[in-house]
């Protein structure tokens, strides 16, 4: 027989806290109705239907208390199914839920089998888990929150718009309620209890206060009954509600501070300790440094790897992680950080073999697996040694969503689905530092006609900032946005500038908060309308390549979500063509939000020893009087592309206010503010001038005109060459270029329009794919026929490309086309031929053939691969037909001899079943494309590939440059049509129209002042001659001493000494001549740590010498240093870094003009 006695019988029937229905109603997800026809339940029904079963369940209650009867099946019955429509609530609605459940004396009233059915009231300490989901198909933030209480069980948390917390926490107080393995968190720090409610804490809960009849925050005398609130199983007394209030609020400020025991739970923690009454200034002063980053602070980062039953194979090696956090990620983050912090990562030795896949639904458990696997293992408790506790494992679908990485938010736990690229790692470390996605305001996204960036009735898209890598910005160049450092501690006030009203109107400059040496102020913060809600205005200056941040300012807006805040990239530009990739702020143009009374215009942008800098006006208040200044615009109708046409504007202000000019050629360019410009447009077409005339303080002057730009590149004409050969590469020394392809053919001519047939004997029956020159020889590759599917490789050679002579052939096929793609290597008087089959053929100096293969197996390339040499290396792009995963589709491989190679592809930013075929080092850019890859450019050897283009709909199937003009020529990939582009940079390319038609040509090259395309059915067009883009001092100066086009490059090296042509011009020697050369520069470490840079020089020129250093070889960053020494013989610059003996640090110095 069960007996049960009421607990506290001291409270009505109506001390259950109940909420009146809605007007407006939602449906109940409540269980199947008999008749299936019926209309479901509303949540007015569900609340009746909860408000009834409370009370009938305390009725019961009292009359079973003196009861020595079973519990009633029907009483469970009843129970059940409140429990049944409470737990559906949980998640439908969660506050409601909260308001609708039992009270802490209302459940400890109910019988223990009751209990153990129905919602429990918790107010407890427990571990906090946010946890934000990395899935970048998807546009809208989403988190998983959970907690695990003191005796390990773990909770999801239900959803809720207002989570309790943004934030992971250890040990942190929570009120809710519990049921059925899932919990619904209250959003407050307390919980102000009712009378009955605070009698049943008086009974179970330890005080607090240090004097029950004083006010635990300001010790006011309490005169009246207190007022009793609970919070991590404490009961607070207060004197008001104003209290709890107030200390609501410096709690919840310093829980949307990053650290796991920062805010609340450091608050509780004290309160055994506490023996004299609360003081909120001493505690806030101690969080305020207990929050600060340590100095040189080194987190210790553990991967721990497994596998699963099913799927046994990890998808890493410890060697292979470790180098990519140690070379990619870590040096990354302390360059972000400006050296204030970086990690120290561990990999596991071992792979544990957990249970099948198919038991993981939940991250949560699977990371709980994977740490109980390590202690298994006789390893400590991870939690308790590292900072950051990740998981990796072949990859999995997960049912809820696709990710490559999670992280808790300012947590340790950490997650990797079978990808561990730097962007992956970094971004997820980011989360596990406290940082949320990087976004941005779609200003159009229900209003598509808006053209105002900041519109209310936008979305913020996660994900959305494309510049950093929190959102969907590339680790080399993606440090974290302003904001972020701040709330990182990584900026402190010294760096912001605040601006809050009128007073502060003016002229700021602003330095690039991007680089490891940064100082100075290196953000405006500005109070936008509404609460806590900011711009901020920062300067990118790794992103030079897009004008519009190299030449204009980065501009986030930053507002509240409860205690945390979020920064959303806007874009200043709606409306243009280029989508985000021009959302920075321009020079002259002025960003106006006039509710606000902010008007931020970018003036000027330089650099000096400080770093690169935007000169800033900022104008703050109400101008509703300010008048527009006018004037007139005189333009030029006509101009010829890569030459000067003048520009200008006459006009006033008749407030007498300074002007600013935004000068649009539509070329994507950003010109200086000024009153007239003299501008060159990089390629011809018709062009639409917009200029915009700004008095900086809302008023605007706006003026067009429309300029036709001739451009001989576009104009191409046919050469003839009588024969339908399929022409596949061209080549070119001096004096001749050689186009080669099948069947047999090998064409030069010496001026690309008249072409003779020159391959003779030697090309007869065989397929050409490649050609190069050397610098004293032509190599042309390709198959010869063996009356199958496969071919055998081949190689002829010419010293004129006239006369051909047969070098080699394999003895077996390689293949499905023979041999696709050669290189030579000076250093080593090396050649390197690709076949279809993957190998690898390197003929020595003495002309010896060897063979190995870039897998060490045979793959399938087909002719989609090429191989080139540079800066000392080979470096191999291509696609793997016929991989399995499509995963590994992507070919990109570096070797320093052609017999080992290096993987680059799952760290280079490419997606891994996309191709790189088309490799080029041209006028000092590495450019590549490939199936689905668009253009990309790489700064760092082919590490990591880079595009600036916002519609990637375009694949390059070859690359050309001379004359300080890229030309890329591919097809458009939603239309299979073939489409040219130009570049004055490499980097930002515009599609042109040319006379070439649409058929798809396959190479191009430069060839005395002209492009020439080479196709199948004896296609072959040249364009009409062309100039340089400009006369700049080096162009004048390297035509000279060097009259080989290719080897006028600023980072060109003909004669083959220390210092490249650009460095020689700006040390005032000879490029052409090794003898002419200063002594290469040295170093010397001073007594005080800092180091010395002498660089001898035979002159003082306009260029300016920087010096950058890395610890690795892979990232440089800049090095702050001032002049110590400036003559003409020498140069020396001291740097204001200390460092130590035991530093192992590389320097290397740059030339800029």
């Amino acid at each position: 027989m069960k007996i049960w006695k009421a607990k506290r019988t001291l409270f009505t029937l109506l001390s259950l806290t109940l909420v009146a229905s809605f007007a407006i109603l939602f449906p109940l997800l409540g269980p199947a109705s008999k008749d299936a026809s019926a209309p479901r339940p509303r949540l007015a029904q569900l609340v009746e239907e909860l408000e009834s079963s409370g009370k009938t369940l305390l009725q019961q209650s009292l009359v079973l208390a003196n009861s020595d009867t079973d519990i009633p099946e029907r009483i469970l019955e009843q129970a059940r199914a409140r429990a049944e429509a409470m737990s559906q609530l949980m998640e439908s609605d969660p506050q409601r839920a909260l308001d609708l459940a039992f009270s802490y004396a209302a459940y400890a009233s109910l019988p223990p089998e009751i209990q153990a059915i129905v919602e429990r009231p918790f107010t407890e300490i427990a571990d906090y888990r946010a946890v934000i989901i990395c899935d970048h198909d998807s546009s809208n933030d989403d988190q998983r929150h959970s907690l695990q209480f003191a005796d390990g069980r773990r909770l999801p948390i239900s959803r809720s718009d207002i989570p309790r917390l943004f934030l992971s926490k250890e040990k942190v107080p929570l009120q809710g309620i519990e049921l059925a393995g899932k919990s619904v968190v209250r959003t407050t720090i307390f919980q102000e209890l009712g009378s009955e409610d605070a009698a049943w804490a008086s009974d179970h809960l330890p005080l607090a206060n240090v004097d029950p009849a004083a006010d635990f925050l300001n010790g006011a005398k309490i005169d009246a009954e207190p007022l009793v609130a609970v919070s991590g199983g404490y009961r607070f007394h207060f004197a008001s509600s104003q209290s709890i209030a107030q200390l609501e609020s410096l709690l919840g400020k310093l829980d949307a501070r990053p650290g796991l025991a920062i805010g609340s739970p450091a608050f509780l923690a004290k309160l055994p300790q506490e023996g004299a009454p609360f003081s909120a200034e001493a505690f806030q002063l101690a969080q305020e440094v207990e929050a600060a980053p340590p100095p040189d602070e080194v987190r210790d980062y553990l991967i721990i790897r497994v596998a699963f039953s099913d799927l046994p194979e990890t998808p890493y090696s410890k060697e292979d992680l470790e180098a990519l956090i140690d070379n990619n990620v870590a040096p990354y983050l302390t360059e972000y950080s400006y050296n204030k912090t970086t990690v120290d990562v561990a990999v596991t030795e071992s792979v544990y073999q957990l249970a099948a896949s198919t038991s993981f639904s939940n991250t949560d458990d699977l990371h709980d697996a994977a740490v109980a696997a390590y202690m298994a293992d006789g390893n400590a408790n991870p939690n308790s040694q590292y900072e950051v506790v990740s998981v990796i494992f072949p990859k999995l679908d997960f049912e809820w969503t696709q990710f490559a990485g999670l992280a808790s938010v300012g947590g340790r736990e950490q997650w990797l689905n079978g990808k561990a690229n730097a962007e992956t790692c970094l971004h997820e470390l980011g989360h596990n530092y406290g940082l949320a996605h990087a976004t941005y305001w779609k200003f159009d996204n229900s209003n598509a006609a808006s053209l105002d960036p900041i519109d209310p009735s936008g979305a913020e898209i996660d994900y959305g900032d494309i510049f950093d890598v929190m959102g969907d910005g590339e680790v080399q160049v993606g440090h974290f946005h302003m904001p972020a450092k701040r709330r990182l501690g990584w900026l402190d006030e010294s760096n912001f500038e605040d601006l809050t009203s009128g007073n502060d109107s003016g002229t700021y400059r602003v330095y690039s908060f991007d680089s490891a040496a940064a100082s100075g102020i290196q953000a405006l913060r500005i109070p936008k309308s509404g609460s806590e809600q900011y711009y901020w205005v920062g300067h990118r200056m790794k992103y030079p390549g897009i004008p519009n941040l190299s030449r204009g300012a980065y501009l986030l807006w930053e507002r509240p979500i409860s205690f945390n805040t979020r920064s959303m990239l806007i874009d200043t530009t709606p409306g243009s063509p280029d989508g985000r990739t021009d959302a920075g702020l321009a020079l002259g143009r002025t960003f106006s939000d006039i509710a606000s009374g902010v008007h931020i215009t970018p003036v000027g942008a330089g650099q000096n020893s400080s770093g690169s800098y935007l000169d800033i006006v900022v104008n703050l208040g109400d101008f509703s009087g300010n008048q527009s200044p006018s004037g007139t615009l005189t333009a030029s109708s006509t101009g010829e592309a890569r030459s000067e046409v003048a520009f200008s504007f006459e006009g006033s202000d008749p407030d007498g206010d300074s002007l600013s000019y935004h000068w649009d050629f539509g070329d994507g360019t950003v010109e200086v503010s000024s009153a007239a410009v003299n501008h060159s447009f990089p390629v011809g077409g018709t062009y639409t001038l917009n200029l915009t005339v700004s008095d900086m303080k809302g008023g605007t002057y706006t003026a067009s005109a429309t300029v036709e730009v001739s451009d001989p590149i576009t104009e191409f004409t046919s050469a003839n060459i009588g024969s339908n050969l399929n022409l596949q590469d061209l080549a070119a020394n001096g004096t001749h270029v050689v186009a080669v392809g099948t069947p047999g053919a090998v064409l030069s001519s010496a001026d690309g329009a008249s072409w003779t047939q020159s391959g003779g004997s030697a090309a007869f029956n065989k397929f050409f794919y490649d050609v190069i020159w050397t610098g004293s020889e032509f190599m042309a590759v390709g198959g010869g026929s063996t009356g199958t599917t496969s071919w055998t490789g081949t190689v002829i050679m010419s010293p004129d490309g006239q006369t051909w002579t047969s070098d080699y052939t394999t003895s077996a096929t390689v293949g499905s086309r023979g041999f696709v793609s050669a290189a030579y290597n000076p250093l080593a008087n090396q050649f390197a031929v690709i076949a279809s089959d993957g190998s690898v053929h390197l003929r020595d100096d003495q002309g010896n053939w060897t063979s190995n293969y870039l897998y060490g197996e045979t793959i399938n390339v087909s002719e989609d691969a090429t191989i080139l040499f540079r800066d000392g290396s080979y470096l191999v792009g291509g696609y793997r037909f016929g991989a399995d995963p499509i995963e590994d589709s992507l070919i990109l491989l570096r070797s320093a001899d052609g017999l080992i190679w290096e993987d680059l592809a799952k760290e280079s930013g490419f997606d891994s079943w996309k191709g790189l075929h088309a490799l080029a080092q041209l006028g000092g850019e590495l450019l590549g494309s490939g199936f689905a890859a668009d253009i990309r450019y790489s700064t760092d050897g082919g590490d990591t590939w880079t595009s600036n283009q916002e519609t990637q709909d375009f694949e390059a199937e070859s690359f050309a440059w001379g004359n300080d003009i890229f030309f890329a020529h591919g097809l458009r990939r939603n239309t299979g049509a073939a489409q040219n582009y130009l570049s004055t940079d490499g980097r930002n390319w515009k599609p042109i129209t040319t006379s070439t038609g649409t058929a798809p040509f396959n190479d191009c090259i430069f060839f005395k002042d002209t492009f020439i395309l080479a196709g199948d059915q004896g296609a072959l067009f040249r364009s009409s001659r062309f100039g340089t883009l400009s006369n700049s001092p080096f162009q004048a100066w390297i035509v000279g001493f060097v009259s080989d086009e290719s080897e006028q490059g600023a980072v060109a090296n003909p004669d083959l000494d220390w210092a490249p042509n650009f460095m020689e011009f700006a040390l005032g020697s000879d490029p052409s001549d090794p003898a002419s050369i200063p002594t290469p520069p040295s170093l010397t470490r001073n007594s005080d740590g800092t180091l010395t840079v002498s660089i001898p020089r035979f002159a003082k020129t306009d260029i300016v010498l920087s010096l950058e250093w890395s610890t690795n070889l892979t990232v440089w960053s800049d090095l702050s240093a001032t002049i110590s020494t400036d003559s003409d013989a020498l140069l020396e610059l001291t740097t204001s870094q200390s460092f130590t003996q035991a530093n192992a640090v590389f320097i290397r110095i740059k030339a800029n003009q």
